[in-house]
């Protein structure tokens, strides 16, 4: 199963996924996204 997360650290996603009972074994950061919203900035 895979999650996504908006968090400002990994630390928070282990946080979460610890006091949520279930396991964050990895976190793989997200460095860019592609939305409507950045399609306006070119």
């Amino acid at each position: 199963t895979r999650s996504i997360y908006i968090a400002d650290s990994e630390d928070l996603v282990h946080e979460h996924a610890s006091r949520s009972g279930f396991p964050a074994t990895v976190v793989t950061p997200v460095r860019k996204m592609i939305d409507p919203v950045t399609a306006e900035d070119s």
